[in-house]
């Protein structure tokens, strides 16, 4: 028997690069997101300097796991990604910690008007509207200690339709199917399809008027649950 060609591993701080790189491609074209993060007002520069930031904090985060698919035909380069908030139950110095860091980034934002969140030049405005209710929807339909949370799913251009998105999912699908747990993911138009064939239901859907800024039709995304799914 041959060796597979795609190898599904765990990622390193090391593959934070490829990560940006895959980022990039999977979400060159996504409409919302270019009303989000536009290119008119971030340079490409702020935009790998936060990514690179963004990615590389969220491995000093307990509770995140992120996994890669690797090329094995060509150099083992990096062909998708997933980013996932496992169950965890924080400590009350953790849930400290991370209130204070939500009332800092109110307070820059509100004096400074700087979001840290974000990378210089984003559309703040279109980002509450979007991930507000995002979030807000995510914490009144589940229990974060006790889901697994995709945060983000990305494969790159060059790897789509070749089922890297499935094999990412389900191999947590598998976890949470065998502890009884739910799976919570937020998806764009390219993505609701497979979720919804790998048993994800739609508990709500998030949309924004982006006339204000010149689109021509609004920004959508969803918010999935699969509830865990028994063996036959």
């Amino acid at each position: 028997m041959s060796a597979p060609r795609f190898i599904l591993s765990p990622c390193t701080p090391e593959d934070v690069p490829a990560m940006v790189a895959t980022y990039l491609s999977a979400f060159e074209h996504d409409y919302f997101a270019s009303y989000c993060l536009p290119t008119s007002t971030i340079t490409p520069e702020e935009k790998l300097h936060w990514l690179n930031a963004r990615f590389l904090k969220l491995f000093s985060s307990p509770e995140v796991r992120s996994f890669k698919i690797t090329d094995a035909n060509n150099g083992n380069r990096q062909a998708a990604f997933s980013r996932w908030t496992f169950p965890y139950v924080f400590s009350e110095e953790e849930k400290r910690v991370r209130e204070e860091d939500k009332k800092e980034r109110e307070r820059r934002k509100k004096e400074d008007g700087i979001d840290v969140k974000w990378p210089v030049g984003a559309n703040l405005e279109v980002c509450d509207l979007k991930f507000g209710p995002m979030d807000s929807c995510r914490e009144s339909s589940i229990n974060a200690e006790e889901t697994y949370v995709c945060g983000l799913l990305a494969v790159h251009q060059d790897y789509w339709r070749q089922g890297l998105g499935g094999m990412l999912l389900n191999q947590v699908i598998a976890m949470a199917d065998a502890e009884g747990r739910r799976i919570w993911i937020e998806a764009t138009p390219a993505g609701r399809p497979l979720y919804a064939k790998l048993g994800f239901k739609e508990v709500n859907l998030i949309e924004v008027d982006l006339s204000r800024w010149g689109g021509k039709e609004p920004g959508r995304n969803w918010c999935m649950v699969r509830e865990p799914q028994k063996k036959i």
